[in-house]
């Protein structure tokens, strides 16, 4: 009798039929407890919310009137009148007198004095506790949020004392909302902790209006007890069958996996005798493609081994490239690099020159942050392939660690060693990094070094200069390959500590020293300023710092946060000191790294009040790498809703245009000076940004032309379709900004 054989199935497809069905049941199953569950949630809610509702009122109740006595003990104590009178020891005052006085309730953090017009007296010292420079000259209750917990800043006039009872001053108490309302009300079904505001930044309301912005937590309801004996009774439900659905699955486990194995394992017993696989097999209803591929490969796995076997010397020379050469990329490591420089200072490797080309990825760590370790490992082999493939034949290739690569060049004059270097940079270029994910472009930084082997000062001087000289490849601007002089060691050691790094520091520090200067962006084809951009001046006393020398030094510290932080506030400062014409507006310049960053948000959110007499833009340099993609792209969405637009600065000139373009939220897009440049005269570049221009021009963005200096580069823009235009022809820069209304061509600015 014939077995009709069933057809051959993969153990996936078995495995997937299975849960499948051990799905269906427990979605049924849970179902049925879901239901029941919900109907207990609902009504135990409810209750709870109600009686939540009650006890929090109550609280918030007595709260207020704690609140309101603190505040009459501020406006009647003779110590806030004389503190007004004469501010000399307002600070000593304020930190060591009024909290330790006994007169306010332990959930008051800090009090601070204003004057009769509502003027701190002592800004720098009272924005360590988040209290406002200004206040309202009118009581008011003011609600910040600190990382969700609320403090109320409730403002009290204090008068003189005398008969007239005039007004000298205000007086503000910050106070902790939740100590103040757990203090005396035992709360029965509210966790005082869970107390959160939904509210951001500094928000003035009235009481009414904060008890809508309180949020808190409640305690499990005792009804809950029910649902748990509810549960059990369903799990108990599952496991009988899900426990039934195992020994189904056992059975089919022995079917389809135990006894497949079994033959696998004699077929195996068989392969040193010779049998072939027919003979090794006996006959099986069913068959799993794995085993088989398994069987096969197994064949070839026997032949492979019989030709790997390694003469001692192999495996000493195995051990030589373990201890040599770089596990990731095959390049030479530093402990190969190390002894060849013995070996030269040593005089066992002779060359009467030496030149040393140190290798460095620009902005390697954001993009190992971006994709992962195993796409930055990815993009460090892809470099080291790229840079062998350069190389000459006798030149070794060596990993220094991380990022870092170096090659020492033999006897070749700087003028040949510049040509590898180019072309070092030309074949990283040239790679393929988008297979790995990587959509930004990769770009080495080369500095060059060089020196007669028979300068042992300089010898030991090589790996410095060459430091040196890279760091100045990866300045914005450079080439990216620079050969080390005299010149290069001046700076860097200048950079390091001058007074132009001390008046920058002063500048982060206390504000003083920042000069904003406002350069006019008009529209078209009008010509009226529509906003003005900010740009940025350091004061040295008798000088004053540009941005080129400015931003190496940020860059070198790290100072990208700080710096952004200290302009907003320059900036706001200048609103209030309504620096800028009626109706215009303002654009702010952030950096990458200030785009991720949590405190520079808050404070660009601080200007939203702002925003109903002045557009303000924040412009997102395009030449700084953005490593964290999807915050910063939240942080331009909350921007954006929050009334601000946003600016794509630089386009054309920096890492992802496009990519920008199609992940982030961007109102404007400001097209570089490079790509402007390229319409001045007839060419295949021109034309490439005029078709450029109308792709953005039809995805509906508004668009800003840079570096306009005469007119008929003026009217170019014009005729593409620009929406605005910025250059020395239409407006310089200006520490009091004017209005050029509508000038006509012959006198445009």
């Amino acid at each position: 009798m014939l077995v009709k054989k069933l057809p051959t199935f993969s153990a996936s497809q078995y495995s997937m039929a299975f849960l499948l069905a051990m799905v269906l049941v427990v979605v049924v199953q849970g179902g049925f407890i879901l239901g029941e569950l919900r109907n207990i949630q609902s009504r135990a809610n409810q209750q709870v919310a109600q009686q939540a509702k009650a006890d929090f009122y109550a609280g918030m109740s007595q709260a207020q009137t704690r609140l309101a006595n603190n505040t009459r003990t501020l406006s009647n104590w003779d110590e806030s009148r004389q503190m007004l009178v004469n501010p000399t020891y307002y600070a000593y005052w304020r930190a060591s007198r009024v909290l330790s006085s006994g007169l306010f309730d332990k959930a008051v953090v800090s009090v601070s004095l204003y004057t009769e017009k509502g003027h701190n007296l002592n800004p720098m010292l009272d924005r360590t506790d988040s209290m406002p420079p200004t206040v309202a000259t009118e009581p008011a209750l003011y609600i910040i949020s600190q990382h969700g917990r609320p403090y109320a800043i409730q403002v009290t006039p204090i008068y003189d004392g005398t008969a007239a009872n005039r007004i000298v001053g205000w007086g503000a108490l910050q106070t902790d909302l939740v100590k103040l309302i757990s203090d005396k009300h035992l709360f029965k079904l509210i966790d005082p902790q869970s107390i959160r505001t939904d509210l951001s930044g500094m928000q003035q309301v009235n009481w009414s209006m904060l008890l809508t912005h309180i949020q808190y937590k409640t305690p499990d309801n005792p009804e809950f007890r029910e649902l748990s004996s509810l549960m059990e009774r369903g799990i108990l439900q599952i496991s009988l069958i899900v426990l039934a659905f195992l020994f189904l699955g056992f059975f089919l486990l022995q079917l389809l996996i135990i006894r497949p194995i079994t033959s696998l394992s004699r077929h195996i017993l068989a392969l040193p005798s010779g049998k072939s696989s027919a003979e090794a097999q006996p006959s099986m209803l069913i068959k799993l493609r794995e085993l088989e591929t398994i069987r096969s490969a197994l064949h070839e796995h026997q032949h492979r081994v019989a030709a790997l076997n390694e003469t001692l010397e192999q495996k000493n020379a195995k051990l030589w490239e373990l201890a040599h050469l770089d596990s990731l990329t095959g390049a030479f490591n530093r402990r190969a690099f190390d002894e060849d420089m013995q070996k030269i200072q040593s005089g066992e490797l002779m060359c009467f020159t030496l030149t040393m080309l140190l290798i460095d990825c620009d902005h390697f760590k954001p993009i190992n942050d971006t994709y992962g370790h195993e796409v930055g490992d990815s993009v460090i082999r892809g470099i080291a392939e790229s840079l062998k493939r350069a190389l000459r034949s006798q030149d070794k290739l060596y990993r220094l660690g991380g990022d870092e690569f170096c090659t020492l060049l033999f006897d070749l004059d700087i003028m040949a060693a510049q040509q590898i270097a180019e072309r070092c940079q030309q074949e990283v270029a040239l790679y393929d990094f988008d297979r790995f994910g990587v959509r930004e472009p990769v770009i080495v930084s080369i500095g060059l070094a060089y020196t007669l082997t028979d300068d042992i000062n300089a010898m030991t001087e090589l790996a410095k200069q060459a430091d040196i000289a890279m760091y100045q490849a990866k300045r914005p601007g450079s080439h990216k390959i620079v050969a080390f002089n005299a010149e290069q060691q001046e700076i860097s050691t200048a950079i390091l500590s001058n007074p132009e790094v001390s008046a920058l520091f002063e500048a982060i520090k206390t504000g003083k020293g920042i000069v904003l200067h406002f350069q006019p962006i008009v529209s078209l084809p009008n010509r009226e300023t529509d906003y003005f951009e900010v740009l940025t001046r350091i004061s040295t006393g008798d000088q004053l710092l540009t941005p080129n020398r400015i931003f190496p030094i940020i860059e070198m510290r790290r100072l990208e946060i700080e710096f952004d932080l200290a302009i907003i506030n320059a900036v706001s400062e200048a609103l209030a000191a309504k620096t800028l014409p009626p109706g215009t507006g303002v654009s702010i310049n952030v950096s990458g790294p200030s785009l991720i960053n949590q405190q520079v948000v808050a404070k660009l959110l601080q200007l939203k009040s702002w925003l109903k007499s002045y557009k303000i833009v924040i412009e997102l340099t395009e030449t700084a790498f953005i490593s964290q993609m999807e915050r910063a792209t939240s942080h331009l969405r909350e921007l954006r809703r929050a009334g601000f637009l946003i600016a794509l600065d630089d386009f054309g000139s920096g890492y992802s245009s496009l990519r920008y373009l199609a992940d982030m939220p961007v109102d404007i897009v400001k097209f570089d000076l490079s790509l402007i440049q390229c319409l001045i005269e007839e060419s295949r570049q021109q034309q490439l940004v005029q078709n450029l221009v109308h792709l953005i021009q039809s995805a509906d963005y508004a668009m800003v032309a840079e570096g306009i200096e005469n007119e008929t580069l003026l009217e170019k823009v014009m005729g593409l379709g620009f929406t605005h235009a910025q250059g020395f022809y239409l407006g310089l820069p200006e520490t009091t900004p004017e209005l050029h209304l509508d000038l006509p061509p012959d006198t445009a600015i």
